[in-house]
């Protein structure tokens, strides 16, 4: 993901627990991404080429992709169908962060997305740090469809 990704969004100091920030400031690449379905059954998320960014002073982007997605015919005029595989392929936003470290979770306030409908709203991952370099987010049960009982995220921090 490129540094102009993140040079729309807006930057204000981050809410919440300056130290607990500190450790999530980075940049993350996934390492798994795990949908437990209600049935007990369990699947990887097709979109699993993914960075998660974390910025001074309190802002983050995420975008993931499905790195199977197959190569448009035409680079600059995808047909209908190629633009569906690229929507149902990818997802991306971008929130700003408020951290509570005690209760263990963090607070993306959705800014840009890349479904409409979800800008405003605000997301709430469960957090622990797996050491220095790994970071679990769960997707809260309310976040969750029916159809999925619990959606987990691991992150591994991208060396400097």
């Amino acid at each position: 993901m490129s540094a102009a990704f993140l040079m729309n969004v807006e930057t204000t100091k981050a809410q919440g627990d300056d130290d607990g920030f500190a450790r999530f400031v980075g940049t993350w690449q996934l390492e798994s991404w795990r949908h437990t379905l209600a049935d007990g059954t369990s699947k990887s998320d097709a979109r699993s080429k993914a960075y998660l960014i974390y910025s001074k002073p309190g802002h983050m982007c995420f975008m993931g992709m499905d790195p199977t997605r197959p190569a448009w015919v035409s680079r600059s005029a995808p047909t209908p169908a190629e633009l569906s595989t690229t929507y149902e392929g990818i997802v991306a936003y971008c929130a700003r962060v408020e951290i509570n470290s005690a209760a263990g979770y963090v607070l993306h306030h959705v800014e840009t997305d890349n479904v409409p409908n979800s800008v405003g709203m605000t997301r709430t991952r469960m957090f622990e740090f797996l050491g220095p370099d790994r970071l679990q987010l769960e997707v809260v049960p309310a976040e969750l469809s029916e159809s999925v009982a619990d959606m987990t995220l691991i992150w591994q921090r991208v060396s400097e």
